[in-house]
């Protein structure tokens, strides 16, 4: 099931903005500075500024604008907290309030943010601590700043998600569809969008499974399966005679979303088709064939399935405020 909540933090704003899909590394200079071409250092390497400053407040008496102060405190935050790549099926969405004391120029002291700051991160911490439930993570916060006279008056708006996500949905005893060509079931023909291999999809995009871990995407990893005679995971029939659509029962079609699933998850060394155990699955595309074939003297047609699936490289980019 998919968030019914689109968080368009400043996490995500930073995430895009600073990693693109295509680029090969990301390097790591002292875990305090971010060193490559292909990224937008500069917006990063100011946040660890940042967080370098409120964390030792009374060496610098530097200010910083209003709005300054809101963008830095919300992306350290989601920088430094946030899951947003965390699957829960419930979520909780809560406000909490905070004011800090602006200067003659009408600027922020970094002393007053950092205090605010640390002050917003532990009531966000504490809230977080009580919902009742063993998995929970924070998926963003968003400041809005509410007056902006005398004092920097400003709200956070923080969304949580907690609770176990569920499994695959089951194939039922109704369950039996034509292998592919959005068929329908065996028995009716209907519903005429959907078959065995769109069924074997969308259970295994399901995001229990195709979480994809925590980080940004960095590189991006594409391959393919064809079945073929020797195949035990992926659909695979000759039939003599004329085409006839080929029914998957539903026993048939669990039997294959489970070989699918620990092909996805398991390295090609533990008979699966992950090549290396770093990878993150990300998603797969189901085909669907029928072909005319002879096997021996026998002339008819073959139906299978091919399989196209990603997988992704991560890099965790958390920032320990």
């Amino acid at each position: 099931m998919k968030k019914i909540i689109i968080l368009s933090f400043s996490i995500t704003v930073i995430l895009i903005l600073m990693y693109s899909c295509n680029k090969d590394k990301t390097t790591y200079k002292n875990n305090n500075e971010i060193v490559d071409n292909n990224l937008d250092v500069s917006k990063f390497n100011n946040l660890f500024n940042f967080r370098d400053q409120i964390k030792s407040p009374l060496k610098t008496t530097n200010t910083i604008s209003c709005d300054s102060a809101m963008w830095y405190m919300e992306a350290l935050m989601n920088a430094s907290n946030s899951r947003p790549d965390s699957i829960h099926p419930k979520n909780a969405i809560d406000t909490a309030y905070f004011s800090m004391q602006l200067d003659s120029a009408g600027m922020v002291p970094i002393n007053i943010v950092s205090t605010t700051y640390y002050e917003m991160r532990d009531t966000i911490f504490q809230r977080l601590a009580e919902l009742e439930s063993e998995t929970k993570d924070l998926w963003g916060a968003d400041l809005q700043i509410q007056s902006s006279v005398n004092t920097l008056d400003f709200m956070v708006i923080f969304v949580m998600g907690y609770d176990l996500p569920w499994g695959y949905d089951p194939f039922t005893e109704d369950d039996d569809w034509i292998f592919g060509h959005t068929l329908g079931y065996c028995s009716t023909g209907a519903p005429p969008y959907s078959d065995g291999g769109e069924e074997l999809e969308w259970r295994l995009n399901h995001p229990y499974f195709a979480i994809g871990g925590v980080g940004v995407i960095i590189e991006i990893h594409e391959d393919w399966k064809v079945a073929d005679t020797n195949s035990i995971i992926l659909y695979y029939k000759f039939v003599p005679g004329d085409s006839i659509p080929q029914c998957m029962e539903n026993e048939e079609l669990t039997d294959r979303l489970w070989l699918t699933h620990d092909a996805f998850y398991n390295t090609e060394s533990n008979g699966g088709w992950s090549p290396n155990e770093t990878w993150t699955f990300e998603n797969c595309n189901f085909f669907s064939f029928t072909e005319p074939d002879t096997v021996g003297s026998e002339i008819g047609y073959k139906y299978y399935h091919g399989c196209q699936y990603w997988y992704a490289e991560r890099a965790d980019i958390i920032i320990h405020d």
